[in-house]
Formats: structure tokens, sequence, C-alpha cells
């Protein structure tokens, strides 16, 4: 199952925008070494220099990812090769000291923006909180979020065979599939406790969809069919 699942062209337009503003709010800088105010990030147009990457930019800007639940991880993996190939310190060995800790703190923005994006989890509570302003883990989890984990949980524990398994797979792609579609609504409604509820409902069923696909590979499960 390929949960490749991406907001609605009007929201990631959205969230282009604010951090479109983001990065041209920080982008006129004053070069360290020839003092020459640049729009750009990377290298000064004048001496060369290595310049300093913004603090505030967001992963999904640094990495050049669009904005999504669960990212492009082709682009991702790409972009990431290529970012940390070109600002690794060991490509300043011969440079200022100056050159070298900005390229060290490149290195570590651009490895902290990797891991934030290739997972899910992590990713998608970014992208919740760029869209609304406030952090998922600070919402509390509804009761029927809750109450579905339960009844959930307590399905699982009585699987005993693959045709089982699988079916309850099924049944959670199913699951996942209408949680995504709500929390697509409820973006575009501006919606954020929605939003959080079936966000919420999605990592969850997503953990859980690993987790049973996880147990499918485990030889005590039951051949029958």
């Amino acid at each position: 199952m390929c949960l490749q699942i991406q907001m609605r062209k009007g929201d990631v337009a959205a969230v282009n925008l604010s951090m479109s503003n983001q990065s041209k709010a920080a982008t006129r800088i004053i070069c360290w070494n020839c003092q020459e105010i640049v729009c750009q990030f990377g290298n000064c147009s004048s001496c060369h220099k290595l310049l300093p990457q913004p603090q505030e930019i967001d992963p999904f800007t640094l990495l050049g990812v669009e904005p999504s639940i669960d990212v492009d991880f082709e682009t991702l993996e790409k972009n990431y090769l290529k970012l940390i190939h070109q600002f690794h310190p060991d490509q300043f060995i011969t440079k200022s000291q100056t050159e070298k800790t900005i390229a060290q703190s490149y290195s570590a923005q651009i490895n902290n923006a990797y891991k934030a994006l290739k997972c899910p989890f992590s990713s998608s509570k970014l992208l919740f909180s760029m869209v609304f302003g406030q952090a998922l883990d600070d919402i509390p989890d509804p009761a029927p979020v809750l109450l579905e984990i339960f009844e959930l949980n307590e399905k699982r524990m009585y699987l005993t065979s693959i045709i089982q398994a699988q079916n309850f797979v099924h049944e959670i792609e199913t699951k996942i599939d209408t949680a995504v579609g709500e929390y697509d609504a409820a973006i575009t409604q501006k919606d954020q406790l929605k939003a959080a509820h079936f966000l919420k409902t999605f990592l969850y069923l997503f953990k859980l969809h690993q987790d049973v696909q996880q147990n499918l590979l485990n030889p005590s499960f039951d051949q029958a069919t």
C-alpha cells in the first residue's frame, strides 16, 4: 500500500505562500565577508563566500519537497543527498573558519530536516503546525479517537491467521482513506479541531498498519487459508 497522501492544491498553495513569505523576509542578507547585501542563500554573489542559512527556514523549503502528509521520498532522498554533499564540512577544509562553521550549521540543519520529513509522524505533525500555528501534541486526543484505538487494539489481539490479518489490514486501509479525506476537508474548512481529530486517527492507523504488516511476516502466524 502506497500512502502518498497530499493536500488539495489550494491548501498546498496556501502553505507554499506562507513559506514563500517567510523566505522573502529572510533573503536579504548582509555578507559577513564583503558586506554586500544579497538576496540569496548559499554563496555570496559578490565574493562567493558561504552565507549563513536562515534558522527559521522550514524543512519542506530547505529540502525542496511539496508539503504533504507523506512526502515524496524519491525527491526527498535526491535533494537531501545533493545538499548534504554540497555543504558537507569536508568540502570546506581549505576555507576560512567562518565558512567551516557555517557549513557545519548547514549540515546539521539539512540532517535535522531530513529526519523530520522521512518519518510520516513527524512530517505530518510539522505540516499541521505550519497550517494552524499550533503543535498537534498540544491538542488532547478526542474521545472518539481513543474509543476507535481501543476497539481496533482489542480486535487485533484475536488475529490468529494470515487471512484474518490480511482482512484486518484491508479494513485499516479503508479507515486510512476515510481519515485522510476528512482531514483534507478539515484543512479546506480551516477547522483545527476536526483536522487534529482525523490527523491523530491517521497517525494511529498508519502505525497499526505497519505493525500488522510486520506481524504477517512472523512465522508463528497460522498459514490457514
